[in-house]
């Protein structure tokens, strides 16, 4: 788990602790493990609904500096050019675009252009 998942697992534990009203980290654990509806409420507050550029600077630096450079290098010997990306469980799609925008930053600097696809879920 990333620090990044980590501080938003706890902030999520902590909002739905206080918003049940229990004191302590422990009263809200045996409130979830005994109410179902609570336990459904804070899986449902576990989904990322948002999506933002760049997001994860970190993430996204070793992509555009390691494994896309790395992935073009392989692809250059290969018959079959096409990088293809899956970027799972898009909010809003600015992760997908975000990877276009390394994807084509890159091909701009290769002596034959990149092609690639993303698909976005």
């Amino acid at each position: 788990m990333s620090a990044y998942d980590e501080l938003f697992l706890l902030k999520s534990i902590d909002r739905g602790r206080l918003t049940a009203g229990d004191r302590t980290i422990a009263a809200y654990a045996d409130r979830l493990a005994g109410c179902r509806e609570e336990a459904e409420a804070f899986c449902q507050s576990l989904r990322i609904a948002y999506s933002e550029f760049f997001r994860d600077p970190l993430a996204f630096a070793v992509l555009e500096q390691s494994i896309l450079p790395s992935l073009a290098a392989g692809k250059a010997k290969s018959s079959c050019r096409e990088i293809r990306v899956w970027s799972a469980g898009c909010a809003a799609g600015q992760e997908a675009w975000s990877v276009a925008i390394l994807l084509d930053e890159l091909s701009s600097t290769l002596p034959q252009p990149l092609p690639y696809r993303i698909f976005a879920t």
